[in-house]
C-alpha cells in the first residue's frame, strides 16, 4: 500500500516552538498517524493515553487556553454515585513549553463516597524524523531506559526525558494511586524535558 501524508484537520494542537503538540479531540495522543510531541524535528513522543481503573474518560468539554496550553475534560461513568448524573470526572491540563511540555490531572469527586482509583498514563516515543512522519511511512517505538524518575529515550543528538512526581514507573506506564474524599479533589502531573544538541530551530529566550 502507498503510503500517505496523514490528515491534521480534526487534530487538537497546542504550540510553544520549537514544541507543538497535536492529539485527538479527547486530549489522548495515540500511536497513530501524525499525533504525537514534536520538538524541532523530532517526534519526542508519541503515545500519551490517559485511564482510570483501566477505563478513559469519556471526553464532554474543554478546548484551549492560549495557543500554548489546553484543558479537556472526561466523564468517569462507573465511579461515584448511582444514577443519570456524572459525579466522577477529570480535568487534563496540557501546556507546551519550548523545550518539552507538561500536563496536569485533576480528579474530581462530587460523589458522597471516599474512592480510591489507579491513574495511569501509557507513554511511548518513536524519535522518528518529522519527515518521515509526514509521508506517513512506518516507524518503530523506541526503547526507554526506566530510572526512578521516569523513562527517557536518547539518540545521538536527543534526549527525551519524563518526570513523574508520586508515580510508579514501569516501562512505559506512569500509575498514580490516588485516593479522593467525597466531594473533594486529587491531584497529579508529569512533564516531557526535551534536549536536542543538533537542533535546526532554536527557542526563542
Amino acid at each position: 500500500m502507498t503510503a500517505r501524508q496523514p490528515l491534521l484537520h480534526d487534530l487538537s494542537v497546542v504550540l510553544r516552538a520549537p514544541t507543538v503538540c497535536l492529539s485527538g479531540a479527547d486530549g489522548q495522543i495515540r500511536a497513530d498517524g501524525v499525533q504525537g510531541v514534536f520538538c524541532g524535528d523530532v517526534r519526542v513522543l508519541d503515545r500519551a493515553v490517559v485511564t482510570i481503573d483501566g477505563v478513559e474518560p469519556e471526553p464532554v468539554g474543554g478546548g484551549p487556553r492560549g495557543a500554548s496550553s489546553e484543558e479537556r475534560i472526561g466523564l468517569l461513568r462507573g465511579l461515584g454515585d448511582p444514577g443519570a448524573d456524572p459525579t466522577v470526572w477529570l480535568r487534563r491540563t496540557r501546556t507546551a513549553h519550548p523545550d518539552g511540555l507538561e500536563e496536569s490531572f485533576v480528579l474530581v469527586n462530587r460523589s458522597a463516597s471516599d474512592l480510591d482509583v489507579e491513574l495511569v498514563v501509557t507513554v511511548g516515543a518513536d524519535l522518528a524524523p518529522i519527515e518521515t512522519v509526514k509521508q506517513g511511512l512506518p516507524t518503530e517505538p523506541a526503547e526507554p531506559i526506566t530510572t526512578d524518575g521516569g523513562p527517557t529515550w536518547t539518540t545521538t543528538d536527543v534526549t527525551a526525558r519524563i518526570a513523574a512526581p508520586g508515580a510508579e514507573v514501569d516501562a512505559g506506564r506512569l500509575r498514580w494511586w490516588l485516593g479522593v474524599r467525597a466531594r473533594s479533589v486529587a491531584t497529579a502531573g508529569w512533564s516531557l524535558q526535551v534536549s536536542d544538541s543538533g537542533a535546526v530551530v532554536a527557542p526563542a529566550r
